[in-house]
């Protein structure tokens, strides 16, 4: 009997010891599946309510980050992704996209778009940016596939269940809405909202002396040669690929009425990181890039190298994360009132302006920090030089980015 006992003992407690290690490996189930649910540390933002979100992206290393951002957002939904041309091809777009989607723990949808222009053109001087447009950075490929439906339908979609409230971002060329839109004639009144990145803010105008016996038609003449090779030499310093892809589309898209905010380059060039001599905001920046080190680690390396092969400088943009924060924080920009119009070299958009009506996020936020300084010489080249630091006024959204990429 007692021998009885000891084995029923025995017995009870192996099938605790199992329920307890079944248990066990339920908890540590859990927790994996909430470590993979939560996003990461919360970034703050001025939205105060959920805000559904489609996101049409060239799929480039600027894009990628700014896609790591929303998933931080609490209030930003992302409903899915539209791959376009722009920094790769479509079908790299769209490997891109899906791939980083699924790196991320996201189960975003991927909608192709289209492959060129309407004109069937592409830009000229695509920025290539490695072959995969993640300056030599690798992700593993997606188990995932891209949606069916074509991008039109698939916006047109979503923009229906969202009844009204769907906001669009467009990091790539206008053409994949512009087609939804033709497609779709009253997509506009659906989409509470278009967020555009790259215009240019107007070029002024250049004074030209009238000589003296010179008639007015001939001064005319003279004049507007001089202002229009101003006005190329303005465009051709600060090209803008993305607005010059496709004219026609974009026109499409400020006159549908669809309510617009734009991001000049004036602010998006202040989003390149940049290394020189003695200047460098892209160190600090890519420092701890924590879980997302396999992104940027390629990419940094690919850039110092270009620097170590003699490049007096060197820059990776993050203009795609201005885009995004045109409509997830206020507080980034100086927001104005403003018009879009058309000049003979494009678009221009002026805060106060004429033309059509638009959100015009002018200014980017700037702040200074500890990390972000820059060195100089403050003493005769003569045995030790004394050198004195300052620091550099750099995005306030930089610091945004760090916090992504840390705690992601």
């Amino acid at each position: 009997m007692r021998e009885r006992g000891r084995a029923l003992w025995r017995k009870k407690a192996v099938r605790r010891g199992l329920l307890a290690a079944v248990a066990a490996l339920v908890g540590l189930g859990l927790l994996w599946g909430v470590a993979r649910a939560i996003p990461g540390a919360p970034i703050d933002t001025t939205l105060t309510e959920r805000v559904p979100v489609v996101i049409d992206s060239d799929g480039g290393l600027d894009d990628l980050t700014a896609l790591l951002l929303a998933r931080q957002v609490d209030r930003l939904e992302v409903r899915g992704l539209i791959a376009s041309y722009g920094a790769v091809s479509l079908p790299q777009a769209g490997r891109n996209l899906l791939a980083a989607a699924e790196w991320m723990g996201e189960d975003w949808p991927v909608a192709l778009g289209a492959k060129s222009a309407l004109d069937g053109s592409l830009p000229a001087g695509v920025r290539t940016l490695g072959e995969n447009g993640l300056y030599g950075a690798v992700l593993p490929p997606a188990t995932r596939q891209t949606d069916p439906r074509t991008a039109s339908d698939f916006l047109y979609d979503l923009a229906v269940e969202e009844g009204g409230q769907l906001q669009v971002i467009c990091l790539g060329p206008a053409t994949n809405l512009a087609r939804a839109i033709e497609e779709h004639p009253d997509l506009p009144g659906l989409l509470a909202g278009v967020t555009l990145g790259s215009t240019r803010l107007p070029i002024p105008e250049v004074e030209v002396e009238r000589l003296k016996g010179e008639s007015e038609e001939a001064w005319r003449k003279r004049w507007e040669e001089a202002q229009l090779k101003h006005e190329q030499e303005e465009v051709g310093a600060h090209p803008d690929l993305l607005w010059e892809a496709d004219g026609a589309a974009l026109q499409a898209v400020v006159e549908s009425g669809v309510p617009l905010t734009v991001v000049p380059v004036s602010a998006l060039e202040g989003m390149e990181a940049g290394k020189k001599d003695r200047w460098d905001t892209l160190t600090p920046l890519l420092e701890d890039t924590g879980k997302a080190a396999p992104l940027y680690a390629g990419a940094k390396e690919y850039l110092n190298e270009e620097y170590r092969k003699g490049s007096p400088s060197i820059a990776m943009d993050f203009s795609a994360v201005a885009v995004l924060a045109a409509l997830m924080d206020e507080s980034a920009f100086t927001l104005e009132e403003g018009g879009i119009a058309w000049a003979r070299y494009g678009p221009v958009v002026e805060p106060g302006g004429e033309g059509v009506r638009c959100r015009v996020a002018s200014e980017l936020e700037m702040v200074t920090d500890e990390d972000y300084k820059w060195a100089k010489d403050t003493g005769p080249r003569t045995g030790t030089t004394a050198v004195a630091t300052q620091r550099i006024p750099i995005p306030k959204l930089f610091l945004v980015m760090e916090k992504a990429f840390r705690h992601w």
